[in-house]
């Protein structure tokens, strides 16, 4: 550091300090400034500072990084980022390979989308830093991992038809890179923790959608699934009856009957009156509107349910409210 004092003509004083120095590697990341001291009247010290400023230096690679950016395990379908950088300035040029098929990148940048499988290796980036000095290693390799969870498949193949009574058994299997769990669900139901559900004398209640769910817990996301659909055979089966009420006689009453079977069940009312039938699920829904007679205040209303396989009924109810 060489100091100098000029003296103006005008009787003022113009001092410099001029700051030779070699700058290295590490002064980069280094903050400079420049703080003036000087004394005022009265004892007073005070100081001035400059701008701070940083070095533009200019230094050739000494290593190479080439890192995964992706948080986490990477999974069939993700999209991935890999970047490498030196710490050489200004950053080169970088060339990207796989098993020696050269990639397309940009500024240090290599994004592999949606990927598969096969795309799991061996990648290579290599620094074009022609300024690098011997020996100094350019080349940097990273290890890609993808996993994969293969389609679950179902035996026996839905759609399926059962008998009451009868037994089933399903299966589900599938293949991962990794350890998996298979569960099979009804109605958001876990009903087995393996890759076979046994249904033992099935009823009517039984039928509906069967889910299979390969997951991989190591692996956040990775899921596959696939559903069968049961059909259970058999006479109607009638829900509990739930009675009507009037406010007197000769007043309006609805009725709702509801019934699981296969073939889906068709109704008589007796008496009869204003009929529908809708489905919810695996349940189709008779509903009657009729006027509530002195004969059907005494007897009730019967709904009767039949298939081929056969029938039930059941008797409503039918009542004045009290009060």
């Amino acid at each position: 550091m060489i100091p100098s004092v000029v003296k103006e003509a005008s009787g003022l004083y113009t001092m410099t300090s001029t700051l030779f120095m070699q700058p290295v590697k590490d002064d980069a990341k280094s903050v400079f400034h420049c703080t003036v001291e000087y004394s005022m009247p009265n004892n007073q010290i005070k100081q001035e500072s400059s701008d701070k400023f940083n070095l533009s230096l200019l230094y050739s690679t000494e290593n190479v990084f080439f890192k995964l950016k992706n948080q986490g395990p990477v999974k069939e379908g993700d999209d991935v980022l890999m970047e490498c950088e030196t710490d050489g300035n200004p950053q080169p040029e970088f060339e990207f390979c796989k098993e020696d098929e050269v990639l397309q990148g940009s500024k240090g940048t290599l994004k592999v989308k949606s990927v598969t499988r096969k795309d799991a290796g061996i990648y290579k980036c290599e620094a074009l830093d022609f300024d690098a000095l011997d020996g100094v290693e350019l080349i940097e390799t990273l290890s890609l991992n993808v996993h994969y969870l293969d389609p679950v498949t179902v035996t026996p193949e839905g759609p399926l038809l059962a008998a009451k009574g009868d037994t089933v058994e399903l299966q589900c299997k599938t293949k991962s890179s990794d350890e998996y769990t298979l569960q099979w669900k009804k109605d958001s139901k876990v009903l087995s923790q393996t890759g076979v559900l046994t249904l033992e004398s099935v009823t009517l209640a039984n039928a509906g959608v069967y889910l299979c769910v390969g997951a991989v817990p190591s692996v956040p996301g990775l899921q596959k699934q696939a559903n069968v659909t049961l059909t259970i055979t058999g006479k109607p089966e009638i829900d509990a009856s739930v009675n009507g009420f009037v406010d007197k006689e000769g007043g309006m009453v609805t009725l709702n009957c509801s019934a699981l079977g296969y073939p889906a069940p068709q109704f008589t009312w007796t008496p009869s009156g204003k009929e529908s039938v809708t489905v919810v699920g695996n349940k189709v829904i008779s509903t009657v509107t009729l006027e509530a007679s002195a004969a059907v205040l005494k007897d009730g209303v019967i709904c009767e349910a039949y298939n081929k396989h056969g029938r039930g009924s059941k008797n409503f109810k039918v009542s004045i409210k009290s009060g």
